[in-house]
């Protein structure tokens, strides 16, 4: 399996990134709902309603509480990784430092040039080798 630094390193820091957006969406849907609930808990105690109202009411309570669920469960799913980036927030940062690193290693590989120390006389072979190399990778 062939590893490309800097792409993991983005795709890293992008995962990352997304689950700290997506705990914090999770968390105001949860909080919505919490404050819906309310809401229609209060229209029961306060309102004067018929028995039709009253029975909207319970369904759309019995509504908000199923979707509060699902999205509670998702949230609770994605705690222990949003804990972790949570707690490391520089995290983020270093893969983005790495990923610069791994480029900058990738430019310098692909320009790099032997030079002969003592047979100066290959010289010409290692320059026409690495134009060849220049057309095939670029």
């Amino acid at each position: 399996m062939r590893i490309e630094a800097a792409e993991v390193a983005q795709q890293l820091s992008d995962i990352l990134k997304g689950i700290k957006t997506e705990y914090e969406h999770l968390d105001r849907e949860v909080r919505y709902y919490d404050l819906e609930c309310t809401d229609l808990l209060h229209a029961l105690e306060f309102m004067e309603i018929d028995n039709d109202m009253r029975l909207n009411i319970s369904q759309q309570l019995q509504d908000n509480r199923r979707k509060r669920r699902v999205i509670k469960n998702e949230r609770e799913r994605l705690q222990p990784l949003y804990d972790v980036s949570e707690g490391h927030p520089h995290l983020v940062y270093e893969f983005e430092k790495a990923k610069w690193r791994a480029e900058k290693i990738e430019c310098i590989q692909k320009h790099r040039m032997y030079t002969p120390r003592i047979r100066t006389d290959m010289q010409q072979a290692f320059d026409k080798a690495n134009r060849r190399n220049d057309i095939a990778g670029g």
